[in-house]
């Protein structure tokens, strides 16, 4: 069935599957950091909680830099040269990144909040991995506007 889908399908739901996909193990992990009692372990340290909030904050707006840059017409420009498996393949990579990027992030922030008995580092680490998750989520509109004129 897969095989009779047009390239562009095929491509935005594998795509749509996995970010979904990560997506809900981000929810999960907020879940857990709700619903899990937290223990301290004496870990309230800001000198080293600080650099972590910095880098997920780099890291969040790299994954929004990129995206931009690839859905930028110069470069589809130059993956439209290379055909329409280029330009879904493209397409596909940074959806992918920017939610296997997002994972980590709330990670991070449920072993925090568990190392801190603190839910604040959650809510925040958590939450910027959940609203990168969700900008990440493959565009049908999107995707039909990058591939235009090629199919």
């Amino acid at each position: 069935m897969a095989e009779s889908l047009p390239p562009l399908e095929r491509h935005l739901r594998f795509s749509r599957r996995t970010s979904t996909l990560m997506l809900l193990v981000v929810l999960l992990l907020l879940a857990a950091g709700i619903v899990l009692p937290a223990e301290s372990v004496d870990f309230d340290r800001p000198e080293l909680i600080r650099p972590i909030y910095i880098a997920e904050m780099v890291t969040g707006f790299l994954v929004i830099i990129v995206r931009r840059l690839i859905l930028s017409s110069y470069l589809l420009r130059m993956a439209r040269q290379k055909g329409l498996v280029a330009v879904l393949r493209n397409l596909a990579f940074i959806s992918l990144f920017g939610a296997f990027v997002a994972v980590p992030m709330a990670l991070t922030g449920l072993v925090i909040c568990r190392l801190t008995a603190d839910p604040q580092h959650l809510i925040r680490l958590g939450g910027m991995g959940l609203l990168l998750a969700l900008y990440s989520l493959p565009r049908r509109g999107e995707w039909r506007s990058a591939v235009a004129g090629l199919e």
